[in-house]
């Protein structure tokens, strides 16, 4: 996917509207898989122009980036110990930041209360996900309810925000947003796989409990190994990575890639029921293109 600049533009206009200090904190602003493909959910409806209502969900996914609900469980320093406070603070004004944006629309007063209801489902879902991480017994099914909390729900709340700015019928909007929801989904188990390709990325989530879908899927494959290596009382070696990885990689993949490609053919059933030619045209290439991922082509 490729970026759709306006967007990526009027999110750096906002977060250059923060105070410095919280600029500084927040740092470079990175034009990512999933934001690139709420963008393109945003723009299933040619004719939005207002790029500040559509850069409301990048704000709580950045805010959620600043203080995200895993962790690492280690000592942490004095240093580290201050920037996730500063991260915290940070994440507050982000926030603000996108509610502001959401009292200066034109959106109807109810449309304003339904986007406030779902950021606050997504700030739900992030709270659930850190219980998971705190307890460490994500499954298959937690993982999907969680990603459907939250990657999912940002995605839906960018379908529900374009449609409303469109003023199309409530039927309409329900399907959109839930294309987008079972695209977001989609999206972050393409992620995962692609973390889990990447040996530094692979070993970051694996060591802060970040459980990825194909290392959830290689879990149940494979419960003695991992029954080993979770409850082992140091930290696993490189071997041990490396083995775990390729073990994830044999298990874990394919079933995971299955799930985001039944994802996809489901948005793609829904995406009949939309009534706009040009709207299903635009959504046909987002998903040949999210689909062309699934199969690595």
């Amino acid at each position: 996917m490729t970026d759709t600049s306006p967007f990526m533009a009027e999110l750096t206009t906002q977060i250059n509207q923060l105070p410095q200090r919280v600029q500084a904190v927040i740092g470079p602003v990175p034009a990512t898989s999933a934001r690139l493909l709420r963008q393109r959910l945003f723009n299933l409806y040619p004719a939005t122009t207002n790029a500040r209502l559509g850069v409301v969900p990048e704000l709580i996914d950045l805010a959620i980036a600043l203080n995200p609900p895993t962790f690492r469980p280690k000592p942490l320093t004095v240093s580290e110990v201050a920037m996730a406070h500063a991260n915290a603070y940070a994440a507050q004004m982000v926030t603000g930041r996108a509610h502001q944006l959401l009292n200066q629309s034109q959106l109807a007063p109810a449309a304003c209360r339904t986007a406030e209801a779902d950021i606050e489902k997504i700030w739900l879902g992030n709270l659930d996900r850190l219980t998971l991480n705190f307890n460490q017994r994500m499954r298959v099914a937690d993982y999907l309810n969680d990603s459907k909390s939250r990657f999912g729900q940002l995605a839906a709340l960018t379908c529900f925000l374009t449609t409303r700015t469109h003023q199309t019928p409530a039927t309409v909007t329900d399907l959109t947003m839930a294309i987008g929801e079972s695209l977001g989904v989609a999206q972050a188990i393409l992620d995962d796989v692609q973390a889990t390709n990447q040996v530094a990325s692979f070993q970051q989530q694996l060591l802060t409990g970040n459980y990825t879908l194909p290392l959830l899927f290689a879990v149940e494959a494979e419960p003695d190994y991992f029954h080993r290596l979770f409850n082992q009382p140091s930290k696993p070696t490189n071997e041990q990575l490396i083995t775990t990885q390729a073990l994830v990689l044999q298990s874990g993949e394919k079933p995971a890639l299955e799930i985001a490609a039944e994802l996809i053919n489901q948005a793609e059933l829904d995406g009949l029921g939309l009534s706009d030619d040009l709207v299903k045209s635009q959504l046909t290439g987002l998903l040949t293109a999210i689909m062309a991922e699934v199969k690595g082509e």
